[in-house]
């Protein structure tokens, strides 16, 4: 397990914590877009903060997990 993540503005994460995120969604065969999602931070890799969508304005995401890099997390307080 990876210790001593933090998310962008440096606060502290941990598993369990609520937090936004962004992560490019494809919306053609090459263009994507920056879509902001809710979710519970559920694992860390030495790479990734796998994250559970919990809600989004695109309601088939809710309940699927993605791979975000810390530099697009933001822990809710």
């Amino acid at each position: 397990m990876v210790s001593g993540i933090k998310d962008r503005l440096g606060e502290n994460l941990a598993i369990g914590d609520l937090c936004v995120y962004y992560n490019s969604m494809r919306t053609g065969s090459s263009t994507t877009r920056l879509v902001q999602y809710e979710g519970e931070i559920i694992k860390f890799t030495n790479k990734f903060i796998k994250v559970k969508c919990v809600n989004c304005f695109y309601s088939r995401y809710i309940g699927k997990e993605f791979n975000c890099s810390k530099d697009n997390i933001f822990k809710i307080k």
